[in-house]
């Protein structure tokens, strides 16, 4: 059941971005409430230790994101190859989403309000939102980029549901043993 991806570049750099800002979005809600909690903080700065914490677990979720994405569809290149590959296709796509993510933050910390939104409140996260779409718009020319110099694969959606119809097939209609 192979399809043809039909969609416009834009399109599929789209979803490639998204892919990316996944990654990035799932560190972001990981790492704030870490931060929060632990009181942790760089230099006296709390934001300081958000941009570390989150940059560092967005980095190993994009990692992990990419590599199943890049595993089952070169698994004859090997796992270690797929993982390189994956380090490849989300470092600089992840480090353009962090820069409009991060520069949104500092503006909120240090020039919308006299006092710095805490994690624990709505305007905190409304914040958050708003750094997640610059994010997604400062990445978008980087995954872009990234696909035209083939650095990074468009990501093919067709191909992914295809593995993942091959997928359920396999475990609810192939016999047990």
């Amino acid at each position: 059941m192979e399809r043809d991806d039909n969609r416009h570049e834009a399109s599929k750099v789209f979803v490639s971005t998204s892919h990316c800002s996944s990654g990035c979005t799932l560190g972001d809600a990981v790492g704030v409430p870490l931060v929060a909690l632990t009181s942790l903080t760089i230099a006296g700065s709390t934001l300081f230790a958000h941009y570390l914490v989150e940059f560092i677990l967005a980095y190993v979720f994009g990692i992990l994101f990419q590599f199943a994405a890049i595993y089952p569809m070169q698994k004859k290149k090997g796992a270690k190859r797929s993982f390189f590959d994956s380090i490849k296709a989300d470092t600089i796509s992840l480090i353009a989403f962090e820069v409009g993510m991060f520069g949104w933050m500092a503006i909120v910390h240090y020039f919308l309000f006299a006092t710095p939104p805490k994690p624990s409140t709505a305007t905190y996260w409304f914040m958050m939102q708003i750094a997640m779409i610059l994010g997604f718009l400062t990445s978008y020319p980087a995954n872009w980029i990234l696909v035209k110099k083939k650095l990074r694969k468009r990501c093919k959606i067709v191909q992914l549901l295809n593995l993942l119809h091959k997928s359920c097939e396999r475990f609810f209609y192939e016999p047990q043993t």
